[in-house]
């Protein structure tokens, strides 16, 4: 269904209204997109207005404010914590270059909240804790009912995701000062850096294949089909005894679980194993490879698009074959910690 007026103004009060009948954002997503398409509006959107209704700002319009503005690149400030859930919100302030209220209020708007200390991605409801437990429980009892073969299951198991990569990535350090004196002033962070984004598929044996998209370029549903199939090219070029006998192990972002592309996933005789929502714990690609590529890329800068693609090629082809393995395998062990902490978030 086309909308006939303003688009932004118009679901902004689509979303002040499902706000004032007490619905959750993730409601509010999902009502606007069965009307108008299955991009009309991104889950985040929502929980960032809803926040603001919660803090008593019913202001609709895109009005310039004073001050510092309080925008900022949620995508950064979520790969901070996808390297380290235990960094304060002081020291996210830091890093962002920005002031504590705001980390707390976009923290709250992207859905994290803090565990033992730790930042989470979610406050799980019991209902989505049952969820991963008997997603694990299932995948368990999959993995040990294969005997005589039982890495047979882990080794079909091809995985992967999406990721932003900045062209500068800084390194705070500690500076030692004489009692009285002023560390020296840092230069200011860009909140909306230079940066791509690069989707990987990975397995049991290494790389597959990954892709580098244009700037200002993210995954969509027609993308993400087109990139399966040359996903299944690589397979086939790279592990031709796979062929028939990919488990897709992807999570449950929306161009993920497009219709079209669960058509193309079915055209190409692969099975997707269930993997519950709001997860990066229980997936390899954000546990493991992002979080190693996270902390290599701290502290480097790149000059250019290709500076940054050679220096990527060079990461992905020196990891060493027990990286990709062992990534795979810690799906076990997470799994068992999921069934024995009831479902609540692995800490680490």
């Amino acid at each position: 269904m086309d909308c006939q007026v303003d688009k932004k103004l118009h679901f902004r009060h689509l979303l002040l209204f499902a706000f004032n009948r007490g619905q959750k954002a993730s409601e509010a997503t999902r009502d606007i997109c069965a009307v108008y398409g299955e991009d009309a509006i991104a889950e985040r959107t929502a929980r960032d207005w809803f926040a603001r209704f919660k803090h008593d700002n019913f202001d609709l319009n895109d009005a310039p404010r004073s001050g510092r503005p309080v925008e900022m690149d949620e995508d950064q400030l979520g790969d901070l914590l996808k390297e380290d859930g235990r960094q304060t919100c002081r020291k996210l302030a830091e890093k962002m270059n920005c002031d504590f209220a705001t980390i707390s209020r976009h923290l709250q708007s992207m859905g994290f909240t803090q565990k033992l200390g730790a930042w989470v991605p979610h406050e799980l409801t019991q209902k989505q804790k049952d969820k991963r437990l008997s997603i694990a429980a299932q995948n368990l009892a999959r993995h040990q009912g294969t005997h005589g073969h039982r890495q047979r299951f882990l080794y079909r198991i091809v995985t992967g995701d999406e990721k932003w990569c900045l062209y500068v990535n800084m390194k705070q350090r500690k500076e030692w000062v004489s009692p009285g004196e002023k560390p020296k002033p840092r230069i200011k962070k860009d909140l909306h850096p230079m940066k791509t984004m690069i989707c990987v598929w990975w397995d049991w044996e290494g790389l597959i294949h990954w892709e580098m998209l244009g700037k200002n370029m993210t995954v969509e549903k027609n993308l993400y089909k087109a990139q399966l199939h040359r996903v299944n090219e690589a397979i086939q070029q790279k592990r031709p005894d796979r062929q028939g006998q990919v488990i897709l192990l992807h999570d449950n972002a929306r161009p993920h679980t497009a219709k079209t592309v669960k058509m193309a996933l079915q055209e190409l005789g692969w099975e997707v194993l269930q993997h519950p929502p709001y997860s990066p714990d229980l997936a390899p690609t954000d546990y493991h490879l992002f979080r190693c590529l996270s902390n290599e890329m701290r502290g480097l800068s790149f000059e250019n698009q290709d500076h940054l693609e050679n220096w990527l090629n060079n990461f992905f082809e020196t990891r060493p074959k027990d990286f990709w393995r062992n990534g795979i395998n810690k799906l076990v062990e997470r799994w068992e910690e999921v069934v024995n902490n009831e479902g609540e978030y692995i800490i680490d």
